[in-house]
């Protein structure tokens, strides 16, 4: 899977068949289960550093339906702007052939 998404923009399942959770409401709605890095440790990524996002993907189903998947995946950094990350899939989805 390789999508290029400009800098400013955020991926669309409408556009892109894919988008990603946000991981700070998933700990602000469970935090007794879902840990997450401090923020400054989040914001300080450099290029290289690996970091695990929760991906929404669309699926198309056998009977021509669509469903969402929900994958959490490793991502390389890549490009940093203006408090934003560009990166690269660094595996491989589930959910995909």
């Amino acid at each position: 899977m390789t999508t290029r998404i400009e800098a400013h923009a955020h991926p669309s399942l409408d556009i892109h068949g894919w988008t990603l959770e946000s991981g700070e409401q998933r700990n602000a709605d469970t935090p007794e289960t879902f840990w997450i890095p401090d923020r400054k440790d989040r914001e300080a990524l450099r290029l290289g550093h690996g970091v695990k996002l929760i991906f929404l993907i669309q699926v198309e189903e056998e009977d021509g339906s669509y469903s969402i998947d929900t994958e959490r995946m490793w991502v390389v950094v890549t490009e940093s702007f203006g408090g934003g990350y560009l990166g690269l899939l660094d595996n491989e989805p589930a959910c995909l052939d």
